[in-house]
């Protein structure tokens, strides 16, 4: 009978093994502390950020590596083996979203306002106004009120205007980046949500609350220090472009006959076509309509008077010999666009044969016997998407042929910026990008301008799915 000290390692770190099972980081720790002979006993929060900081050495993501510790530490105190690593600490995380029915009455009163506003603009606009829009509106308000009830001390706020000052959002945000480890972007993000449904309050809506952008910007962001290991934007424009192919053979390459599979795939391949050829906002290509009574995409003549758009040289000679050509554009009114701007033009010649092809003989396969939302794109489930399973669906499918998981938004941004590339010489580059991406010139400089940086996520990202569940609104 004999024994191994590495055998005596594995045997201690067995139960943590199990404890960290299915979150990536806590793997990777545990296999490192292992390799350098370190016992649960001696491993502490030092030995933890020495991981983290080779992690970034490797090329990892500054915000990805705290995370990774957090989730390790989140693993080690729900399994209750905090006494098996007494030099590691494994704080209790702060609750600060609190339950719609602990707000105060008047707040819930306000919140209610917003939504009811919300949905009657929708209403008029002919817009859907799903439950899950509601959901996040409630949500945002649940984690600044739950921040100043649980935080700050600040108990039973009598109305949203208490919450709404700079010395309580400039502590949300500070709080958010330092103690949640949320990076700029995210923080952003949640702080602008918040700003933009304030337009629809009944009292608040006519305020100013662009100071909120402000103190977003004050807080720096170590992801700016490590740039230079962060990929490249231009250099994914190549592998971008094989996206599609790569999909086409793969379809190619069924050997069963199945129809929702190929159907599923022909979809796929004309999306990330579409994606990466015709820089529509990503709003606009999962509600875009091909039938009703007033489609977004259809074939059609074009107006004789004037052209709404720039005519193709291809589309100018079929034009030339028969004026009542029917060609493929699309049309979307102010209303359905962020930018509250007309947006029409004629469809990229090389999207139009599976265009066609999906439409004629795919699409109706994925719809099946259910009612049919009269998207272009639907789920395999037949329905209309929304933003979480589009955004999902799209990373997903970059994770799987390029290795890195994308947003619909990093890819039109991918988009723009190869594009300011490939046109430096021309002193109108900004005018005609913004006539592409249906904004303002000024928001392309603001945007894309020469000072402009993208940092984008590293190849080999773990690979992490949305999980989209119903949700209801309390009453």
């Amino acid at each position: 009978h004999w024994t191994c000290p590495g055998f005596a390692l594995e045997d201690a770190w067995s139960t943590a093994r199990t404890a960290v099972k299915g979150r990536p980081p806590g793997k990777s720790i545990i296999d490192d502390a292992i390799a350098r002979g370190l016992h649960p006993r001696q491993f502490s929060d030092a030995r933890l950020e020495e991981w983290g900081n080779r992690q970034i050495d490797k090329g990892c993501r500054h915000v990805s590596s705290r995370q990774g510790q957090g989730q390790f530490r989140l693993a080690i105190r729900r399994a209750g083996l905090q006494k098996q690593f007494p030099l590691l600490t494994c704080p209790d995380r702060i609750p600060y979203r609190i339950r719609p029915r602990e707000l105060t009455s008047p707040v819930r009163s306000e919140i209610a306002a917003i939504l009811w506003r919300m949905r009657a603009e929708a209403r008029l606009d002919r817009v859907s106004f799903r439950w899950s829009s509601a959901r996040r509106v409630v949500l945002r308000f649940q984690e600044l009120a739950g921040f100043a009830r649980l935080v700050l001390g600040i108990s039973n706020p009598q109305c949203l205007e208490q919450l709404l000052t700079k010395p309580v959002i400039r502590k949300f945000i500070r709080w958010l980046h330092s103690e949640k480890n949320c990076a700029v972007g995210s923080i952003g993000s949640q702080v602008n949500r918040i700003r933009n449904v304030l337009r629809w309050h009944p009292t608040l809506g006519e305020r100013d609350f662009t100071w909120m952008k402000a103190l977003v910007e004050e807080i720096s962001d170590p992801e700016e220090e490590l740039a230079a290991r962060c990929l490249g934007p231009v250099a994914l424009r190549s592998d971008l472009i094989k996206v599609p192919n790569k999909i086409r053979s793969k379809r190619r390459r069924l050997k069963e006959q199945d129809p929702r599979l190929e159907a599923w795939l022909v979809q796929m391949e004309l999306l990330m076509l579409l994606l990466i050829t015709q820089p529509w906002p990503p709003l606009c290509i999962r509600k875009c309509r091909i039938k009703g009574d007033r489609p977004n995409l259809f074939r059609g003549p074009v107006p004789r008077d004037t052209y709404p758009f720039t005519l193709t040289v291809q589309a100018q000679r079929a034009f030339e010999k028969n004026s009542r050509v029917r060609l493929w554009q699309y049309c979307f009114s102010p209303a359905e666009t962020r930018e509250q701007r007309m947006a029409r033009g004629l469809v990229v010649q090389r999207l139009i044969p599976l265009l066609e092809r999906f439409i004629n003989q795919h699409r109706d396969v994925l719809v099946g016997s259910k009612p049919d939302p009269e998207t272009l794109f639907v789920t395999s489930s037949g329905r209309a998407f929304e933003s979480e399973a589009f955004a999902s669906l799209v990373g997903e499918t970059c994770l799987e042929y390029l290795d890195v998981r994308l947003t619909p938004y990093q890819i039109r941004r991918i988009y723009a910026l190869d594009w300011l590339a490939n046109h430096r010489e021309d002193p109108n580059r900004y005018e005609k990008l913004a006539i592409s991406l249906w904004v303002e010139p000024s928001s392309v400089i603001a945007e894309y301008g020469p000072e402009d940086r993208i940092y984008l996520p590293r190849r080999n990202a773990p690979r992490r799915a949305f999980r989209i569940r119903p949700v209801r609104i309390p009453q």
